[in-house]
């Protein structure tokens, strides 16, 4: 089926701009999220520290000067600890934002996919209704009666398959329930492959005269 090719070179499509969206971004992502963690840590400690400082001025007492100089000293630290912090958030987010832009534009592909599997489903339907009615089918000379024909088989359709697959259908159901009634797919085949790119791509090689 040609609308299958194109459905599939679609998600081909969908899925290495993903892996590339991910080649870029993941790792550095990453990274912010390690260094928050990591100044995020060394924030407690200088707390801490500074903590011990103070208990250490009261056993030491110490004079007034010194203890200034060495609170100054900690709240210098606290003060290039947080600025970075801030600074490791603020990159981050314009990281992330770069990314949900590069993840959105690329699931407008993915919107296409989904339009070519409603088509996709929608021959699928009419293929097998054709074929099982036969000489029963309508002429399309009539097409109130043949419109009211189809309509009925499709829901007809729809239910048995959904009765068969036991659940809700997604529209890729449509290409595995067509080779399944033409007989060149088994529920094994169907579950070991279900949901992978790889399952669509063997469904075309075995469906090219469709």
């Amino acid at each position: 089926m040609e609308t299958l090719t194109k459905r599939n070179k679609k998600y081909e499509e969908y899925i290495d701009g993903l892996k590339s969206i991910q080649a870029i971004y993941s790792h550095p992502l990453n990274n912010f999220q390690k260094r928050f963690k990591n100044l995020y840590w060394l924030l407690r400690v200088a707390i801490a520290s500074f903590v011990a400082y103070l208990f250490a001025v009261i056993v030491a007492d110490l004079e007034l000067s010194k203890i200034i100089a060495g609170t100054a000293g900690f709240v210098g630290i606290f003060g290039v600890i947080i600025g970075f912090i801030i600074y490791n958030k603020k990159s981050q987010k314009k990281l992330h934002e770069e990314y949900t832009d590069k993840v959105d534009e690329n699931n407008l592909i993915l919107e296409e996919v989904q339009a070519l599997d409603e088509q996709l489903k929608e021959e699928i339907i009419l293929r097998i209704i054709t074929e099982e009615a036969g000489p029963g089918l309508p002429s399309q000379d009539n097409q109130e009666q043949y419109n009211s024909f189809i309509e009925k088989k499709s829901n007809e359709l729809n239910d048995r398959i959904k009765r068969y697959f036991g659940r809700d259908l997604v529209s890729s159901d449509y290409v595995t329930y067509l080779l399944i009634w033409n007989g060149e797919l088994t529920m094994d085949d169907y579950t070991y492959r279900k949901s992978h790119y790889e399952y669509l791509k063997i469904l075309e090689e075995r469906n090219k005269n469709l």
